[in-house]
């Protein structure tokens, strides 16, 4: 597996090869089938401060404790390559058996304090192609990418502040982009790209407009003289945030203000994930208590009007459909109160669907029988709401 590194660049991921990567493992056997995904729990200062205790070990536990580091400004530090102490014990899932995730899974430790850090998008990038990255070089399936919380959910929470449903979403897409599909584009917190000389398209384009050229120099080629509109632009309206000539967050702002007198940039119209995400958020101001009470017996819980662990767990596999072995086809079935045979047939997928259209009442969102977009980031805000209470 020596070109593991080289096939992490391929996949347009910023690689640091640690010194003795190549031959850096705990034990012999290493079978990767799988990937599982966790936060460092490490310093807020520094962008992997994890790094030195991930590659050596720590008291009782000898390195390396993963084979990838991940930065949060979204590089890659390559630790090892063979078998690491990450998982503990925990499973069986995605065809991991109990306690081996050692050798059955790569391991990611993402920096992040697990306290509360967002996630940054280029992190989270980051960590969707180094997983669909890894499936390719293993053969491995997206679906068989799960998190330490829910190898053992009832000691660990790592990730924390990621939805495994969605994460997986977004590593099926990377891995279907593939490669050659990587683009690198630069965003601003508002969703902008940051724009600079040498860049082209419709976004220079209406820069170009906003500032006044004259219409023959509006052509989407960032030159020289756009790069001196901007800096012209900036020196006008004070803009101190974004380097001289270079159109990002703070400059983008004062563009969709007038400009002389005039609106240069009408807003954004929403996009279909900030109207879902909208209507998710009008319905989210009418949870109260007795919705969490009514959810957690639906889900043949204990309707105590707490979301702890126990809840999330069971809301999680209704909602991602886990069925990966027959165990957790057993599981899923109970929480949908069918036959639990482990055979996954007509009427186990009928009363997962009458099961998902009560879950949906609860939510207030659209009753259509299946997860889709609404029905997922609803999950995620209804996690939100009341687990922090």
């Amino acid at each position: 597996m020596a070109d593991l590194a080289d096939h992490l660049r391929k996949w347009g991921l910023k690689t640091y090869e640690v010194d003795g990567w190549k031959t850096r493992k705990s034990g012999s056997r290493f079978d990767p089938h799988a990937i599982t995904v966790h936060h460092t729990a490490g310093g807020r200062n520094g962008n992997a401060p994890s790094l030195n205790i991930v590659t050596h070990g720590r008291p009782g536990i000898p390195g390396p404790l993963s084979q990838f580091v991940l930065g949060r400004d979204g590089t890659v530090f390559v630790v090892g390559q063979g078998r690491a102490n990450h998982g503990g014990k925990g499973g069986p899932i995605a065809g991991v058996p109990a306690d081996s995730a050692n050798t059955y899974a790569w391991g990611i430790e993402a920096e992040n304090t697990g306290r509360g850090e967002p996630w940054s998008p280029v992190q989270l990038n980051a960590y969707y192609r180094l997983c669909a990255a890894l499936c390719a070089y293993s053969g491995i399936t997206p679906d068989a990418v799960f998190a330490h919380k829910e190898w053992a959910p009832s000691r660990k929470v790592d990730p924390a502040g990621i939805y495994m449903v969605d994460f997986r979403e977004r590593v099926k897409e990377a891995f279907a982009a593939g490669p050659a599909q990587v683009v690198h584009v630069e965003l601003t917190e508002d969703g902008d790209p940051v724009l600079r000389e040498g860049d082209e398209g419709r976004k220079v384009v209406d820069i170009q407009n906003a500032l006044g050229l004259p219409e023959s120099e509006q052509d989407g080629d960032f030159g020289p003289k756009t790069k001196a509109a901007v800096i012209l632009f900036q020196q006008y309206h004070k803009i101190v945030g974004d380097p001289r000539g270079v159109v990002g967050l703070y400059t983008w702002r004062a563009l969709r203000f007038k400009v002389h007198g005039r609106e240069v940039l009408k807003p954004k119209p929403a996009t279909v994930g900030e109207k879902i995400v909208n209507a998710v958020q009008k319905a989210a101001g009418q949870w109260t208590k007795d919705d969490l009470r009514k959810l957690q017996s639906h889900l043949n819980l204990n309707p105590d009007g707490v979301y702890g662990w126990g809840t999330h767990i069971v809301f999680s596999a209704l909602v991602e459909k886990k069925k990966g072995n027959k165990k957790e086809t057993m599981n899923l079935q109970r929480i949908v109160s069918a036959v639990p045979d482990g055979i996954w047939g007509p009427n186990s997928e009928r009363a997962w669907k009458d099961k998902i259209v009560k879950l949906q009442r609860v939510l207030k969102v659209p009753t259509t029988g299946v997860v889709d977009k609404v029905t997922l980031e609803a999950y995620r805000k209804f996690y939100a709401h009341f687990h922090k209470k």
